[in-house]
């Protein structure tokens, strides 16, 4: 590759964008055709040597669409949710394109519902958790819910988000995670005690034993 175009990568901490350097189109070109350059969306290069991480992929989506936001496992993974990176990085755009490694939905979000991390726009918390309960059901919100996500925030992101398809799976869930179950095993005593008619407990009761804190799946106060 030449040396203009090495200058425009290092500027762009490995991605070539080319509306940036729009003189280097014709020498882009040619670098792709040598097999030097790799296309990851229109306008947006990247050594072929080199495969782009997720976090690439959405430094070259913002390039692409400004307004694009990354969802499910993509903003799981960039929360530091997950330590596997997805193959597919899906999102919500405005401009259409297919791409390898891209599966784009068109649309808009809310804004409270989107956050940036990195300069890269990805769905605020609350927000991942329910993209990701069709894959994992209530698995998603208990995960969510132990991680200090509140459920009010949960169902706030679910009002603001009519049309979004699996929404009644969700409504469902959150309404059986009306006391804050932190897994599977427990939302399932938290059914099996509501259903017994079972009163006076709580779920995850802060403890302190040994100067420790702790906490207690399920307490009785008295």
């Amino acid at each position: 590759m030449t040396a203009l175009i090495d200058e425009a990568l290092a500027f762009g901490r490995g991605l070539l964008i080319v509306r940036d350097d729009p003189e280097l189109r014709h020498r882009v070109r040619r670098a792709v055709t040598a097999g030097e350059l790799r296309r990851i969306l229109p306008g947006v290069y990247r050594p072929a040597d080199a495969p782009p991480t997720l976090r690439d992929k959405g430094r070259a989506l913002m390039a692409f669409d400004s307004t694009a936001v990354l969802t499910g496992r993509a903003a799981a993974c960039l929360h530091g949710w997950e330590d596997d990176e997805p193959d597919l990085c899906t999102a919500i755009s405005r401009r259409r394109t297919r791409a390898p490694g891209f599966a784009l939905a068109e649309g808009s979000l809310p804004d409270p519902l989107v956050i940036s991390l990195g300069g890269v726009r990805v769905t605020e918390r609350s927000l991942t958790a329910l993209d990701l309960v069709p894959d994992r059901g209530g698995s998603a919100i208990d995960d969510a819910l132990r991680r200090g996500v509140r459920l009010e925030a949960m169902w706030d992101a679910l009002e603001r988000t009519p049309q979004r398809p699996g929404n009644e799976e969700c409504r469902r869930l959150l309404h059986d995670s009306r006391d804050r179950p932190w897994s599977e095993a427990e939302r399932r005593a938290h059914q099996v005690l509501r259903t017994a008619g079972i009163t006076g407990w709580a779920a995850n009761v802060p403890v302190r034993a040994g100067g420790r804190r702790a906490f207690c799946d399920i307490g009785f106060a008295r």
